[in-house]
């Protein structure tokens, strides 16, 4: 193994052999369900203070044609209706979602029950929102 002689000819601190595994942060309680009938419906599951918006307008404004190296979008999003109020400058965190039917092939290709019922359970250490109650397909689709 060259990489321990590599961190001591570059004079670099020498890496532990052995790492620790850092303890769960959360417990997860499994218990049988159907795909089409999840613990939680998909639109509830939205993180705390969060709105869910539709979005309207999704328009890159980079030019594809001579290879430009960033992703550049405008985006439009429908607030009326909402509690929600904007002024340039403000922010937006998105919470994306994947296609249902993805997370599904997913689930299939790892050997998971989509339906299968899960109950998330925070642990010390648990920083990230993560839904309570939800199906391992809805895992996949809102969390994941």
């Amino acid at each position: 193994n060259w990489l321990p002689e590599l961190w001591t000819a570059l004079g670099a601190p020498q890496v532990p052999l052995q790492r620790e595994v850092p303890a769960p942060c959360y417990r997860i309680d499994v218990s049988p369900g159907e795909v089409g009938a999840p613990p939680v419906s998909d639109e509830d599951i939205v993180p705390p203070g969060a709105t869910p918006l539709t979005l309207l307008t999704n328009k890159l404004l980079t030019p594809e044609c001579i290879g430009y190296d960033r992703d550049i979008r405008h985006y439009e999003f429908k607030i009326a209706d909402t509690s929600i109020s904007y002024k340039t400058g403000d922010s937006l965190a998105v919470w994306p979602r994947n296609a249902a039917d993805r997370a599904e092939e997913v689930c299939e290709m790892l050997g998971l029950d989509a339906g299968q019922q899960l109950r998330i359970v925070p642990l010390e250490g648990a920083r990230n929102w993560c839904p309570q109650e939800l199906s391992v397909r809805q895992l996949f689709t809102h969390v994941l």
